[in-house]
C-alpha cells in the first residue's frame, strides 16, 4: 500500500547509445577534474634546479628517419617547409657554424646552473663575508623581537569586582 507502479520504460538503440555515450562522457569529465586536482595540489616546482635540461625530442633530422623507418623516402625536402621559417638579416649573410648538440653530456653540463649562494660572488673569501654577514642580520632581526622579561610579565587580577560583589 502507498507504492505507486513504476512504468517500464523501453530504450531504443537509439537512445541507448546517446545514454552510454553521456556516461562515458561524464566518465572522462571526472577523470579530468581529478587530475586537474592533483595537478593543482602539487606546489613543488615543475623542474629541480640540479635535474639535467630536456633533450630536444624533435628534429628534422630525427623526423627524415623516422619517415625513413616508415618506408616513406623524404625527397623533395626543399619544397616541404623544413627550412621555409623566416630567417634573421644577420644569418643569411653568415654562415651558421654552430651544431644542435643533441647527445653530449657537455651541452647537458653548460646549461646547468651554479648554486645561488655561488653566483654573483667572485671570490671564496668574499662569500665567507658575505654568510657572516648576513648571520648577523638574521640574529639580529630574531633578537630584536626577543623573548618576554622580568618586566614583562602579566598577573591578572586575581578578585575581579564583576565576580565578587560587596
Amino acid at each position: 500500500a502507498g507504492f505507486y507502479a513504476v512504468p517500464k520504460i523501453e530504450l531504443d538503440s537509439h537512445c541507448k547509445n546517446i545514454k552510454e555515450l553521456a556516461s562515458q562522457i561524464r566518465d572522462k569529465k571526472a577523470i579530468m577534474k581529478q587530475e586537474a586536482r592533483v595537478r593543482k595540489a602539487s606546489t613543488k616546482p615543475e623542474m629541480p634546479r640540479t635535474a639535467t635540461p630536456k633533450v630536444r625530442e624533435r628534429s628534422v633530422s630525427r623526423f627524415r628517419s623516422e619517415l625513413g623507418k616508415l618506408g616513406v623516402e623524404p625527397e623533395n625536402s626543399e619544397k616541404a617547409g623544413y627550412k621555409r621559417t623566416r630567417g634573421r638579416s644577420r644569418s643569411l649573410s653568415m654562415v651558421s657554424v654552430k651544431r644542435l648538440r643533441l647527445s653530449s653530456e657537455s651541452a647537458t653540463r653548460s646549461m646547468s646552473r651554479p648554486p645561488r649562494d655561488v653566483s654573483g660572488v667572485k671570490d671564496p673569501q668574499t662569500r665567507l663575508r658575505l654568510k657572516k654577514i648576513a648571520h648577523k642580520a638574521i640574529s639580529k632581526k630574531i633578537n630584536r623581537k626577543g623573548l618576554k622579561g622580568e618586566a614583562d610579565r602579566f598577573i591578572g587580577n586575581k578578585m575581579p569586582k564583576h565576580l565578587f560583589p560587596e
